[in-house]
């Protein structure tokens, strides 16, 4: 899993309000962006008092502001990433935001957002998320397909042929090999990128 992080531009409410407010974390829990860019949110404010409440509905990209209750609000808005979102795909949610940064999980190839995101002027940082490290059966196994052929084009050795060299069932490899792609080939796309 890939943890992805970039600032918001100005002119984005919940980027403007939390570098305004550095005390208020922002958790988006739902985002939904209609052609035109009209966006709407719902998100949750910790700490939420009314200066946070009162400056959200006044912000020149905010259009309406409904409570839903404790810290949540559900806002529509203008968003100037949502032709990003539209084109590409939005962030895996919940994502957050803390002073004008947005933090999200990425699992698998976010390429075409990645590359929409820097056109905008957007820088976006990845790192790694820890303990998404092959265990050492895990490596052991991928060693092993690797140097029997298994990646290999053609393949020198099939699924149920590895399997049995190994000692193990099919369906264990098979689950094993998908875990350890899984872990490998996003952040392999990202150094390729």
């Amino acid at each position: 899993m890939m943890v992805c992080s970039s600032d918001l531009p100005e002119g984005c409410w919940l980027g403007d309000l939390t570098r305004e407010h550095p005390k208020v974390r922002a958790k988006v829990l739902s985002l939904f962006t209609r052609p035109g860019a009209c966006t709407f949110s719902l998100v949750l404010l910790t700490p939420r008092d009314e200066e946070v409440l009162s400056y959200v509905k006044s912000h020149r990209a905010v259009k309406e502001v409904r409570d839903e209750g404790s810290s949540v609000m559900r806002v529509k808005h203008y968003c100037p990433l949502a032709e990003i979102f539209e084109a590409t795909e939005p962030p895996h949610l919940p994502f957050s935001v803390r002073m004008g940064r947005a933090e999200w999980h990425h699992a698998r190839e976010f390429k075409d957002l990645w590359e929409a995101l820097r056109r905008k002027g957007l820088k976006v940082s990845v790192r790694r998320e820890r303990g998404r490290k092959l265990t050492k059966r895990q490596r052991e196994i991928l060693l092993r397909a690797i140097e029997e052929g298994y990646y290999d084009f053609p393949r020198r050795v099939t699924l149920s042929e590895l399997a049995e060299r190994l000692g193990i069932s099919k369906s264990y490899l098979s689950e094993t090999l998908m875990k350890v792609e899984s872990k490998l080939l996003p952040e392999a796309l990202l150094h390729h990128t």
